[in-house]
């Protein structure tokens, strides 16, 4: 009788490649996503005053994410009204973090709204925090931020409202809401 491997030693063997096959290609996929982590935590963080152009060029998800929003226009409309009555009253100011994809939702959205909007005398200061909410100039030192995106909106001097992280609706919705309270703009 021949010395042929048994039934039970192929099978073995035959499993013993296919667990070698899965065991690289996992590896290979964590590597991969390694390296997007590590590729990502290498892009320039923004943090301290920083104009909607910069904001835009982080990835070319944040532009895709302005590009591809188009905002509600009677909520549009309601701000227009809001800022006609409060007479360049009106400002907005945006503290987000580059690192946070809250902020890739909503942020480049809201560029998207305030271009929308250009000629309402509605000012927007947008503020790029580190991972611990803190930019290098300290302006965001006294509004206790807590999450990113904020978005708080000033009538006057006095905060009228925000919208932290993820709108009830939509920005430009809640924006809407915040300015038409009564006794506000």
């Amino acid at each position: 009788m021949a010395n042929h491997p048994s039934r039970g030693s192929i099978a073995k063997q035959r499993d013993a490649g296919v667990f070698g096959i899965i065991t690289t290609a996992a590896c290979m996929i964590l590597s991969i996503g390694c390296l997007r982590a590590e590729e990502k935590a290498e892009m320039p963080m923004l943090v301290g005053l920083v104009k909607p152009a910069q904001i835009l060029k982080i990835s070319p998800e944040w532009k895709a994410g302005y590009e591809a929003y188009t905002p509600d226009a009677s909520a549009l409309a309601k701000i227009r009204e809001a800022a006609a009555l409060a007479k360049g009253e009106i400002r907005i100011e945006v503290v987000l973090g580059s690192w946070c994809g809250d902020s890739l939702d909503q942020v480049p959205r809201f560029i998207k709204i305030h271009k929308q909007l250009s000629g309402t005398r509605i000012p927007a200061v947008y503020v790029g925090v580190d991972r611990a909410k803190k930019d290098p100039d300290g302006r965001t030192a006294s509004l206790n931020i807590e999450r990113v995106p904020t978005f708080i909106v000033y009538w006057k001097s006095a905060e009228i409202g925000r919208i932290i992280e993820t709108p009830k609706t939509t920005v430009e919705a809640d924006l809407a809401e915040i300015l038409s309270h009564p006794g506000q703009p």
